[in-house]
Formats: C-alpha cells, sequence, structure tokens
C-alpha cells in the first residue's frame, strides 16, 4: 500500500514501512524512520534521523530538521519548519501496564507557517497557531496563538510577529484533519 510520488529521493538505512503515502520531490535524509499511517504532502524535506511513530501529517512545504520525533496523532501544516532535535508527545498520561489509568492519545496541530527551534519538547494535545514561532529549546506545555513569538520552558507568548516574518496564507489552504477511519485504525484512543 506504499504510496510514492515522483522524484522521491531517500538516503541510506531508511525504514518506511507498508502503510505510508508519500507526495512529489519529497527527500528522506539517512536513517529516516517513517511508521504506517504517515502522510507527507508535496516538496517536503525530512533531514538524517527523523522519526515518525504513526499516523501523522506532514504537510506541503515542510522541513523537519536531524533527529526529530513526530510522534501519532501529530498534523503539521504546510510552510511549517521544524528544528533539529524536536521532540512531540502523543499522550499526557502514560497508561502502559496501568490498567486504572483511562488510555487516551490527543491531537497535536503545528500551524501553516509556524517554527519550531531545535530541542523543543510539545506536550500533546497543543495547538501551536499559524506563524507561531518557538524558540530553541522550549517547553510547549500550552496552545500559542497565531503570528506570536513564544519561548520559555514554561513557554511564554513573547510578542506578535511583524507581517514580514509570516509565511502568507495561501487562499486555497484548507486545514488539515485525520478522517474518521484513519483514527479508528492508527489511533483507536484518540480523541
Amino acid at each position: 500500500m506504499r504510496q510514492y510520488g515522483r522524484r522521491f529521493k531517500k538516503g541510506l538505512n531508511c525504514i518506511i514501512e507498508p502503510e505510508v503515502t508519500i507526495g512529489d520531490n519529497v527527500t528522506l535524509g539517512h536513517n529516516v524512520i517513517l511508521r504506517d499511517g504517515t502522510i507527507i504532502g508535496n516538496d517536503v524535506a525530512l533531514s538524517d534521523n527523523v522519526c515518525t511513530t504513526g499516523l501523522c501529517y506532514i504537510g506541503n512545504h515542510a522541513i523537519i530538521r536531524a533527529g526529530s520525533i513526530i510522534s501519532r496523532g501529530v498534523i503539521i501544516e504546510d510552510f511549517a519548519f521544524i528544528g533539529a532535535g524536536v521532540v512531540t508527545s502523543s499522550m499526557k498520561r502514560v497508561f502502559y501496564h496501568r490498567p486504572k489509568i483511562e488510555g487516551r492519545i490527543l491531537i497535536t496541530k503545528i500551524g501553516y507557517g509556524a517554527i519550531i527551534g531545535s530541542k523543543c519538547c510539545l506536550s500533546a494535545g497543543i495547538i501551536v497557531g499559524n506563524n507561531a514561532t518557538i524558540g530553541y529549546a522550549s517547553f510547549v506545555n500550552k496552545d500559542i496563538a497565531d503570528n506570536c513569538l513564544a519561548y520559555g520552558s514554561p513557554i511564554k507568548e513573547v510578542s506578535i510577529l511583524y507581517e514580514e516574518e509570516r509565511v502568507e496564507i495561501d487562499s486555497g489552504w484548507k486545514e488539515f484533519n485525520f478522517d474518521v477511519s484513519s483514527l479508528m485504525h492508527y489511533l483507536p484512543l484518540a480523541q
């Protein structure tokens, strides 16, 4: 069921599971791991040692730098930039072998044109707004507004970005959402 678009290039030692969809003009560095349910748009570049852990969406013209981990349930919209060593999460509470804890996987969204600085950690279920910029090594544990500069651990919104610091949002762009059948298949505990 693997689907590769035109002009797909990959480095050495990549692992691409059978249920992965890759658009046109996608480039993977060395040692990239793409787990089942990963959807990659067009004109995307993933650097060395990037890993997805299941159902996730990486939008058109996105860039993900070396060593980043994109968890299942993460949506990265068009023109987003993810710095090196970024880690996302899909669960607020680990329920592995803990039958009294309700298992839940939360959807995390990174907006159109958003920039996530290197070494950031994103908590499960948060929304980083369109054109938001997150500074280096921040711990993102709450939603960040559109066009906002934020940084710190924990994160704080610091200022609004000037117009020239934003990516112009295409008038035909539509926010991505997982379809129900994909959620049922790959993330039955999603909320």
